[in-house]
């Protein structure tokens, strides 16, 4: 019972992340919208629920500091999810994003900033827990009504 309350919770909170994603404007390819899952794992004390993410969920939401930064390609293929730049030549794609990296290698990324409020999944987190709140309720009244049944029903000798 509580394993099929977790991942009925967990779809609600993928889907209420995906919501906000869309709703933020920072959707390019999707890849991120695409890469939530839920794992649900029992332990000796309970369950335990992962929602896993691509990694760069958190530059979204927080920003990033100056240093290291993933491929040129990546940011090649982000440039080519973007409409606006769809009448860019492969090479003014790859001199753009060669400037991308060198910006966020130099300065990081800042959030929020024009482009990007940040915050994008706090409120759906605080929402989460409130939920997460009522589902072990419910699961803890059924949980006492199973109990008080099987009480009513012992056969005292």
């Amino acid at each position: 019972m509580e394993e099929e309350e977790l991942k009925k919770w967990s779809s609600v909170f993928i889907e209420e992340l995906k919501e906000a994603y869309e709703e933020s404007g920072q959707r390019s390819s999707g890849q991120l919208a695409e890469s939530f899952e839920s794992v649900i794992k029992k332990t000796s004390t309970g369950y335990l629920v992962d929602i896993l993410a691509n990694k760069y969920i958190g530059v979204l939401e927080q920003g990033r500091r100056a240093g290291g930064v993933p491929s040129a390609e990546v940011f090649i293929n982000w440039i080519k999810t973007k409409p606006s730049f769809s009448t860019l030549s492969n090479k003014e794609i790859k001199s753009f994003a060669f400037a991308i990296r060198t910006k966020i290698r130099n300065e990081g990324i800042k959030v929020p900033n024009q482009y990007n409020k940040g915050n994008i999944y706090n409120k759906v987190i605080e929402t989460a827990f409130d939920n997460v709140d009522n589902t072990l309720n419910s699961i803890t009244e059924e949980h006492t009504k199973n109990m008080s049944n099987y009480i009513n029903n012992i056969k005292w000798l």
